[in-house]
């Protein structure tokens, strides 16, 4: 291509030297990191199983988080029975599902198997939207420690009826505690709080604040007396022989209408998901985005 666009008669030893200049440059970027800005990319894995999944014959397997380049092949090293990958755009819609038998590995269609032939992912987008300027925000915090939004599968997990949710917290302490308890029956909680998500490192050692509060769905809005600061909380709770945790951000009243915005709008999204995601990882997805939200207004 380069020899077709030279003009008849020119000399061809400065421009040789300025695309090795290039070439270097290039290949200092990729090994700084610095390319991916540079990198357009129309997705990123949302849910992985197998450490044989691999983008573009990269040696480097993919996990929960990673970016994905526009037209990007996947592939599957080694297909395990079972081995599967999600894979959403930067609006946050789920575009592939790929999952393998021990012999191939397929896209899976609604309505249909999961043999069917895996084409190239689709060219990205002009812009990313919402989704993905708030996945920007969190996907670090997987990257750093994916082990604290992670949801251990147990007998428990179907019953719970605790929500991740975010809440306002007045003046005299005290908490509407409507979204996180909006699954619950009427009768007495037990509540118990505990530092979560990175401001976790900051608090080992401190007691677990407990509260009894006794919820009715039917009089929404009462304000329970928590007696917290402002940050981000697993909350576990206890009635009966029913158990169960969540994670509840709870804001100063000025932070709460924003920071209850921007998680409705990621909750609705992730719900959107549907069986295409498990229970587990959507829930992990939501505390992380809590423990991003839990930052942003701290250094407000």
């Amino acid at each position: 291509m380069l020899a077709n666009t030279r003009k008849p008669g020119t000399k061809s030893g400065a421009g040789v030297r300025a695309l090795r200049t290039a070439v270097a440059y290039a290949c200092f970027l990729a090994g700084s990191g610095m390319i991916g800005a540079q990198t357009s990319n129309v997705g990123w894995v949302v849910d992985v199983n197998s450490a044989h999944w691999h983008v573009n014959g990269d040696k480097s397997p993919l996990a929960k988080g990673t970016y994905l380049p526009s037209e990007g092949i996947l592939s599957n090293s080694s297909p395990s029975d079972g081995d599967y990958l999600v894979v959403a755009n930067l609006h946050g819609d789920i575009i592939r599902r790929l999952r393998c038998t021990n012999s191939s590995c397929g896209v899976c269609i609604e309505n249909d198997s999961c043999a069917n032939p895996i084409a190239p992912l689709p060219k990205a987008p002009p812009e990313g939207g919402y989704f993905s300027a708030a996945f920007d925000g969190l996907k670090d915090l997987f990257g750093e420690h994916p082990e604290r939004y992670s949801v251990h599968r147990s007998r428990a997990i179907g019953h719970s009826c605790v929500s991740e949710s975010v809440s306002s917290l007045s003046s005299a302490g005290k908490a509407r505690l409507d979204d996180l308890l909006k699954n619950c029956e009427h009768g007495n909680y037990t509540l118990e709080f505990r530092a979560a998500g990175s401001s976790r490192e900051n608090s080992i050692g401190e007691q677990p604040k407990q509260v009894t509060v006794d919820w009715n769905p039917a009089t929404p809005g009462a304000e329970f007396a928590v007696d917290l600061r402002p940050g981000l909380y697993r909350v576990e709770f206890t009635r009966d022989w029913t158990s169960g945790t969540a994670w509840l951000l709870l804001t100063s009243p000025s932070a709460y209408e924003q920071s209850l915005k921007s998680f409705s709008d990621f909750n609705a999204t992730v719900d959107k998901w549907g069986d295409a995601v498990e229970p587990e990882t959507k829930t992990a997805y939501k505390r992380a985005f809590l423990d991003h939200l839990s930052r942003t207004v701290a250094s407000q």
